[in-house]
């Protein structure tokens, strides 16, 4: 049994979800920041988690060819 292969465009649509979640992500983080006292060890981990975060979506966009590649040598892999 094989495994289907996802379209190039259903591959688009993966890193837009991916890009879509870590918005949400970022926009709950900033909601938080807010909330938080400056310099406490909470911000400071929120601020990580943001750095993170940011660095993810920037990665999603700029590498979004090479991470559809990525999936379709992985399902490729998978099917055997």
């Amino acid at each position: 049994m094989s495994i289907p292969k996802p379209a190039r465009g259903e591959q688009c649509l993966l890193a837009h979800d991916l890009n879509n979640q870590l918005a949400v992500i970022l926009g709950r983080l900033d909601i938080l920041a807010d909330r938080i006292a400056p310099g406490s060890d909470v911000a400071s981990q929120l601020a990580i988690i943001r750095a993170a975060a940011r660095h993810m979506a920037e990665h999603i966009q700029t590498h979004q060819c090479q991470l559809s590649t990525l999936l379709r040598e992985k399902n490729q892999e998978i099917a055997g």
